[in-house]
C-alpha cells in the first residue's frame, strides 16, 4: 500500500523534485515517507540543497522535528539562514526540540563558529518561532542567555532578554548571565535590564 511513498523518496534521492505533483499520498505512504524523510533533510541540509529542501517541505503533514533529528537545529547548527526562515510558519517545526546534550536551534545558533553579525540574524530568526522556550538549558544547565554572555554578544544577549531569557538562571557551575555581565563592562541598557528582571 505504501508504494507510492517508497515511489516519492526514490524519485526524490533522483533528483526528481517535482515528483509529489505525480503521487497521491495515503496515509500508509506518509507514515512510510515519514520513517526516511530525515536522512532526505539531512542530505538537503548538509549539502546545502534548497531544491531538495523546498521539495520536502511541500510534502503534508511531513515530519520536520522528531525525536532523533530536526530540520531547525541542523540548519541552526550550520548557520543556514536561508533554511530556518523557509521553515518559519510551518507547524511541523518544534523550535525548542533538544539534542542529546540538551541543545535547541537556539542555543546551537550560538556556539557555531561565525561573527556575532551572522549570530543576530540566526537568532533574531529562531525568536520568531511559537512556543520557543528562551530559557531552555542544555545539560550543563545553560541557557543562549549564558552563551551570548560569554562571547560578550551583548547585543544577541538584549535580544534574548526581550524575548524573556532569565538573567538570573544558573548553570551547572553556578554562573547566571548576571554574574557574567558583572565581570564585564556591559552597555548601559543590558546592565540595566538584567539589574531590573
Amino acid at each position: 500500500m505504501a508504494n507510492n511513498g517508497r515511489a516519492l523518496i526514490s524519485a526524490l534521492n533522483n533528483g526528481d523534485y517535482d515528483a509529489l505533483d505525480r503521487f497521491v499520498l495515503s496515509e500508509t505512504d506518509l507514515g512510510m515517507v515519514n520513517q526516511r524523510v530525515h536522512e532526505l533533510f539531512e542530505r538537503a541540509i548538509g549539502g546545502e540543497n534548497i531544491l531538495l529542501f523546498d521539495a520536502l517541505l511541500q510534502i503534508p503533514k511531513v515530519k520536520i522535528s522528531g525525536k532523533e533529528y530536526c530540520a531547525l537545529r541542523h540548519a541552526a547548527q550550520l548557520g543556514l539562514a536561508e533554511y530556518l526562515q523557509r521553515l518559519e510558519g510551518n507547524p511541523g517545526v518544534n523550535a525548542s526540540l533538544k539534542d542529546k546534550s540538551g541543545f535547541t536551534a537556539l542555543h546551537l545558533a550560538l556556539v557555531g563558529r561565525w561573527a556575532e553579525g551572522k549570530a543576530v540574524g540566526l537568532v533574531r530568526i529562531i525568536l520568531g518561532f511559537p512556543k520557543l522556550k528562551v530559557n531552555a538549558r542544555t545539560l550543563e544547565k545553560k541557557t543562549a542567555l549564558h552563551y551570548a554572555m560569554d562571547k560578550e554578544w551583548y547585543e544577541i544577549a538584549e535580544m534574548l532578554m526581550d524575548a524573556g531569557a532569565n538573567p538570573n538562571v544558573e548553570d551547572a557551575e553556578g554562573r547566571s548571565a548576571t554574574n557574567i555581565g558583572l565581570m564585564a563592562t556591559l552597555p548601559d541598557s543590558l546592565f540595566g535590564k538584567m539589574l531590573t528582571f
